[in-house]
């Protein structure tokens, strides 16, 4: 879950696409950032507890940092938003090639 690396998020992105094979696939699974107020809040809630600042990224905000980083998007999906049934949240999985 990128969102609790915070700042290390490119230099981990960069590391995965460093060593993934030639024409390899790089597969994110992300929490996307809540659109309202009341999601908002129960990120910041689910995630107070946490050693280290999270940081939600718009479905924008990650195509950006993935074509910075010369990782193109493939293919999304959107995994069910009740894997935690408590955390209802939009999630988004990118499969990029390096």
């Amino acid at each position: 879950m990128l969102h609790h690396a915070a700042d290390d998020t490119i230099p981990l992105l960069e590391e995965a696409r460093r060593v993934v094979k030639p024409d390899g696939r790089v597969v994110v699974v992300e929490d996307l950032r809540a659109d309202d107020a009341a999601g908002l809040r129960h990120q910041d809630s689910e995630h107070k507890g946490c050693p280290r600042r999270c940081v939600f990224r718009t479905d924008n905000e990650w195509r950006a940092i993935f074509r910075r980083l010369g990782l193109r998007v493939e293919s999304t999906a959107a995994p069910p938003r009740d894997c935690i049934p408590h955390y209802q949240v939009d999630r988004a999985l990118y499969k990029l090639n390096s």
